[in-house]
C-alpha cells in the first residue's frame, strides 16, 4: 500500500518529536557522603526516637538498606515538636554516620524508601557528621587536616550538551578534597562544590569549624636562686597563658611552695620543678637552681666549771 508523502511527513514529524523528548537533559545530582539510591516512588516507612547518649552516634537501623534518612531534633518528650536539621541517605545497608549530638538531646528520625525496597536487618548502633544551630559538620582544631570527598552522577546516559561533568569549588578545600589548617585559621568556613554537565547546575555545601588549638601556660621566673644559710628562699614566679586560660603553679623539689626557710646546715645546690597548668590540662614546666651559701658564725665561749 503507497502512503501519501503527507502521512509519511507527519511520520518523521513524529520520530523526531519522540527522539527530542528522549534527549532532554536531566540536572545531575551531587551527593556529599554516601550516593542516594536510583529514583523511585517514595514513601516514608520507619521513624524512630532515641536520646543521645554519646556525642557520635550511627542511625537508620530501622531504616530500609538503601534510604533517604532525616534527622531532626525534638523539643517535647513525644517529638511532637521537632526541627529538621539535616538529612542523608543509608546506602546498601552502611548506617548514616553523624556526630556532635547533645548528650541528653532528644532526637528522631525517619525513613523515607522506594515500595519494593526490603526492610534492613537490625543493626547495632556504631557511631555520627550533623549539624545543629551553629554547629558545623565537621570540626577540627588548628593544624589538623580536613578530608572530604565528593560524588557527583549524572542520571542521563550521555552526560549533558557538553559529554562531561565539571565542577567548581568554594572555600579552601578543592579538588583534592584536602586542607591542612594551620595556626591562626581557627573560624568557620562555608565549602561548596558545584558540578555543571554543560547546561544545569547542581551543589552541595556544607560548614568546617576551625577551633583554635590551645597552647601550654609557659611559668615566668628566674631560672637561678642564692641565699645564705638562715634566710628565706622565696621564688617570684607566674604562669603566662596567650588564650588567657585559668592557670595554677606547682612546686615540686627541695622547695614545696613559693617560699622556704633555711637552716645553718642547709649550705648546697638544690633545685625545684615549677609546673604550670591551664584549665585544659596543658602544662609547662621549669626548673629552678637554687644555691644555698655557708654563712660563717661567730665562735661561742662559756664557762663549763668553776
Amino acid at each position: 500500500m503507497k502512503m501519501s508523502k503527507k502521512i509519511i511527513s507527519l511520520l518523521v514529524a513524529m520520530v523526531i518529536i519522540s527522539l527530542v523528548l528522549v534527549t532532554v537533559n536531566a540536572f545531575p545530582e551531587l551527593v556529599y557522603g554516601q550516593a542516594a539510591y536510583a529514583s523511585c516512588t517514595e514513601k516514608q516507612t520507619n521513624k524512630k526516637s532515641f536520646i543521645a547518649d554519646v556525642e557520635k552516634i550511627s542511625i537508620g537501623q530501622v531504616c530500609q538498606s538503601d534510604a533517604r534518612v532525616l534527622l531532626y531534633s525534638c523539643s517535647d518528650t513525644d517529638c511532637n515538636l521537632k526541627t529538621k536539621i539535616t538529612e542523608s541517605y543509608k546506602r546498601n545497608g552502611n548506617l548514616v554516620q553523624f556526630n556532635k549530638f547533645d548528650v541528653g538531646q532528644r532526637y528522631h528520625y525517619e525513613c523515607f524508601s522506594c515500595e519494593t525496597a526490603p526492610l534492613a536487618a537490625s543493626v547495632a548502633p556504631t557511631a555520627p557528621t550533623a549539624s545543629k544551630g551553629e554547629k558545623c559538620q565537621i570540626i577540627v582544631t588548628e593544624e589538623e587536616k580536613v578530608s572530604l570527598k565528593w560524588q557527583a552522577t549524572d542520571p542521563d546516559k550521555n552526560v549533558g550538551p557538553q559529554g562531561k561533568l565539571t565542577y567548581k569549588y568554594e572555600g579552601p578545600v578543592g579538588e583534592t578534597g584536602e586542607w591542612t589548617t594551620k595556626r591562626g585559621d581557627a573560624g568557620i568556613y562555608q565549602l561548596k562544590a558545584k558540578v555543571y554537565d554543560g547546561e544545569l547546575w547542581d551543589e552541595t555545601s556544607l560548614c568546617v569549624e576551625v577551633l583554635k588549638k590551645n597552647t601550654a601556660p609557659t611559668v615566668v621566673v628566674p631560672t637561678t636562686l642564692t641565699v645564705a644559710e638562715g634566710e628565706t628562699a622565696k621564688l617570684d614566679a607566674n604562669c603566662k597563658d596567650a588564650e588567657n586560660d585559668k592557670t595554677t603553679i606547682s612546686y615540686t623539689g627541695w622547695m614545696t611552695a613559693d617560699t622556704k626557710a633555711t637552716g645553718f646546715e642547709d649550705a648546697g645546690e638544690y633545685s625545684a620543678v615549677l609546673t604550670c597548668k591551664d584549665q585544659f590540662d596543658d602544662q609547662s614546666s621549669t626548673t629552678v637552681k637554687i644555691t644555698v651559701l655557708n654563712k660563717n658564725r661567730p665562735p661561742q665561749i662559756t664557762w663549763i666549771s668553776s
